[in-house]
């Protein structure tokens, strides 16, 4: 099991990492290659995979770069939980379209649960007032049917 603690000091010591192009830079490129995914590509999973490694999960991941590889993980080995704790993943499908998970965060924070949830996350691959992607903490208002919740 991870260490939440750990894994969210993981995700804090990362706030303000920014894209030096494109879905790449030092870290970026790194994060990408622990998830097994060359650089350039969305890095939102693989930074929370990269943040979880570094926080003592000892899993294999097939396809950790995507949201939906690691919603495949979670169903697989029972990580996924209903209620939301501090250190869970939460991926999220804004789109409704052909592929269900969009994003995913790190929760630092439940600030309201129920059929509408407010979330503070550590994100990957996020903007923040007009600045250059990069890792940011976000406070999301999401409905409960449309995020999946990961306990590692």
């Amino acid at each position: 099991m991870t260490d939440t603690l750990k894994l969210i000091a993981a995700a804090r010591y990362h706030l303000g990492v920014i894209e030096a192009s494109t879905n790449s830079g030092p870290l970026i490129d790194g994060w990408l290659r622990t998830a097994g995914a060359t650089p350039g590509n969305p890095w939102c999973a693989a930074f929370a995979y990269s943040c979880l490694k570094q926080s003592g999960f000892a899993g294999k991941v097939a396809n950790a770069a995507s949201c939906a590889g690691l919603v495949a993980y979670g169903k697989r080995y029972n990580k996924v939980v209903a209620i939301p704790k501090p250190g869970d993943l939460a991926v999220f499908d804004w789109s409704d379209t052909v592929s269900p998970y969009d994003h995913v965060g790190i929760i630092e924070r439940v600030v309201t649960f129920g059929p509408i949830c407010t979330l503070q996350t550590i994100e990957g691959n996020t903007s923040e007032h007009g600045k250059r992607d990069g890792v940011y903490r976000r406070r999301r208002v999401v409905r409960r049917s449309s995020v999946v919740f990961l306990r590692f």
